[in-house]
């Protein structure tokens, strides 16, 4: 193993919350298949289970390799998590009169993912000393950056400002 011990990571509420509603999901569209059992069937839950897992698969990304303890992050998942909910929701009727609710609720699922990677993403890059004190309260690192006196990314001390 390497010098640096990794850090056990603990599952939040949220995270299970968020894995509940997916296996409700996941649950909807084996009864979309249940119902049809040819190959076009096949095909139109798959049509519909491939939103679901990306929007499940992009989450879990993000939380596995991300600090996601902030409220902010939790709110974010719970907002992926009630995506969730109205596409699995939309799932037995999502080629009728339900199909925009799968598909609002897809993009609304990826537009959090995209949220919570640019703030996951900019907290990192700002440093754990400088996340809490500046880059809050600033619209980049560089001008945290800027506020610590560095030209080069690091701080006078040498803690990585950016």
């Amino acid at each position: 193993m390497s010098d640096v011990e990794l850090a056990e990571k603990r599952v939040s509420w949220a995270e299970l919350f968020f894995d509940l509603v997916y296996v409700l999901a996941v649950t909807e569209v084996s009864s979309l298949l249940q119902e049809h059992h040819t190959w076009g069937g096949v095909l139109r839950a798959l049509v519909v289970f491939v939103p679901i897992y990306w929007s499940w698969v992009g989450t879990s990304i993000i939380a596995n390799t991300r600090d996601v303890s902030s409220a902010s992050s939790r709110i974010g998942i719970f907002g992926v998590g009630l995506a969730g909910m109205f596409m699995a929701l939309a799932v037995p009727d999502a080629y009728g009169d339900r199909g925009w609710l799968l598909g609002c609720a897809y993009m609304g699922a990826r537009l959090v993912l995209a949220r919570l990677l640019f703030t996951v993403r900019h907290a990192r890059r700002c440093g754990p000393r400088r996340r809490s004190s500046i880059c809050r309260h600033r619209r980049s690192c560089a001008d945290a950056c800027e506020t610590c006196g560095s030209s080069r990314g690091t701080s006078p001390s040498g803690s990585g400002c950016c």
